[in-house]
């Protein structure tokens, strides 16, 4: 949409006048990018974000959101590994409940089998 084309073109215009390619920009412009409904362009910017810090915690988040878009659901586990590893995230399927971009994702046996070994408490 518009509103999207209009974010993305600021975003843009600010690291030109910053003259530094920055991880987090690269990250925001990944969200960016997935809300205009641009999965690849918003893929390739959470991998370049990623790239330039792989410890950089909003990357993860893009990389992941990027991926449960595109159904590249080992990249998302991936992500998912990274960001409680990583950051202390507990991600399991309440930590998405509200999420409907997560949906269809947390549904899959992929998600389920992560999660179930990851999060058992053995009171199921």
């Amino acid at each position: 949409s518009r509103q999207y084309d209009k974010a993305i073109e600021v975003l843009l215009r600010l690291e030109r006048q910053l003259g530094v390619e920055d991880s987090a920009m690269k990250a925001r412009l990944s969200a960016a990018k997935l809300a205009a409904g641009e999965v690849d362009e918003a893929e390739a910017y959470a991998d370049e974000a990623l790239a330039m810090q792989p410890g950089l915690e909003l990357a993860w988040w893009s990389k992941l959101r990027v991926s449960v878009a595109a159904s590249k659901t080992d990249d998302a586990i991936n992500a998912l590994t990274r960001l409680e590893d990583d950051f202390g995230h507990t991600l399991d399927g309440n930590a998405f409940s509200r999420d409907r971009a997560f949906r269809s994702f947390v549904a899959t046996p992929e998600f389920k089998s992560w999660s179930e070994g990851r999060h058992s408490s053995g009171d199921d």
